[in-house]
């Protein structure tokens, strides 16, 4: 669909969207963004059709339904109705992600100062803090028998620790000295990926929880995303150019037939392309970037061929935005 400007009727459609919730949804999909106030009659926001899978995002928006809130997670269908603020907290409320059940929303917040994990059911409801630590914890991830992967400072640097759903069983997941970051579980729960930086060189790490054996991927990686299947990643590389800074490639689970995804743009200085997260059918890849100099991101999907790259949202630079969406994950 072609995106609009925000009219005064859509503005009355999304605040009784706000009060009276939304339809059942399929195959949501989360994201973030940094925003003082995005309701206003010459800002458009409405992304255009992902594909033709009926998709919800859920976002960060700040000072929309809380006053003076930082960041508050929404969800929105892809059409740009259902709007609804799911979080309503006055802290910084980040990087939301799904169960696979699609019952509860992962989360990283800063609600008194410091970066902790967070866990809430879908529409909002019971939320509760699963990590208490007076260092950062953040980027959350979660498998499909209920285990979250997080970031954690708590040794100094950045190291991966796993817990249950409750928080309990926390562990660290290698006993390495380099910076870990980034992690993502396979959909079938037996794999995790993450980045790595430091004596064992930079770049991905995949580690198969069965069999305890790693693949490493080498160079300066981040962001990487399982393919639906599990077959493929996607992930961001640092290109060293004060233009087009990062960018999004794919490759095989066992390393082979790396390709570049994102090259066909016209790139400013602190432009990037990151955040890649496969479509439910494996035919798109969505991912967050800033271009054009305009230095608020929007998100994207172009095919995992390469072709057919969109802009799927529509946020404008104003002088409250700081931050627009970005770091999407769906629910399969």
């Amino acid at each position: 669909m072609k995106c609009r400007k925000i009219n005064s009727q859509l503005v009355v459609t999304i605040l009784f969207i706000l009060l009276c919730g939304f339809p059942e949804i399929r195959n949501p999909l989360v994201f973030y963004t940094g925003i003082n106030n995005i309701l206003t009659e010459n800002t458009t926001i409405f992304p255009a059709s992902i594909n033709d899978q009926d998709m919800v995002f859920a976002f960060n928006a700040q000072g929309w339904s809380v006053p003076y809130a930082s960041t508050e997670i929404f969800v929105m269908r892809a059409d740009g109705s259902g709007v609804k603020s799911i979080s309503n907290s006055k802290g910084r409320d980040y990087h939301p992600e799904w169960s696979s059940d699609g019952k509860s929303i992962v989360f990283s917040a800063s609600r008194g100062g410091n970066y902790e994990i967070y866990i809430m059911d879908a529409d909002g409801q019971n939320q509760r803090r699963l990590t208490h630590h007076s260092s950062f914890d953040y980027g959350p991830t979660m498998s499909v028998n209920g285990n979250i992967a997080f970031i954690s400072r708590r040794d100094d640097i950045e190291h991966i620790y796993i817990m249950d759903i409750n928080g309990h069983n926390l562990h660290r997941l290698t006993n390495a000295d380099d910076k870990e970051y980034d992690p993502e579980f396979s959909h079938d729960g037996k794999k995790i990926v993450y980045a790595n930086r430091g004596d064992r060189g930079d770049g991905l790490i995949l580690l198969d929880f069965e069999t305890g054996q790693t693949i490493f991927f080498p160079g300066d990686y981040s962001d990487p995303s399982f393919s639906p299947a599990d077959t493929r990643l996607a992930f961001v590389v640092k290109t060293g150019s004060k233009f087009c800074r990062r960018l999004i490639y794919t490759v095989n689970v066992d390393g082979t037939d790396k390709k570049l995804l994102t090259n066909n743009h016209l790139c400013y200085a602190d432009d990037y392309d990151k955040h890649p997260v496969w479509s439910p059918d494996g035919q798109w890849i969505l991912y967050c970037a800033q271009r054009d100099g305009l230095r608020i991101s929007n998100l994207y999907k172009i095919r995992v061929d390469g072709t057919d790259d969109q802009q799927v949202t529509f946020f404008e630079k104003i002088p409250e935005m700081y931050q627009g969406p970005c770091d999407p994950n769906w629910f399969y």
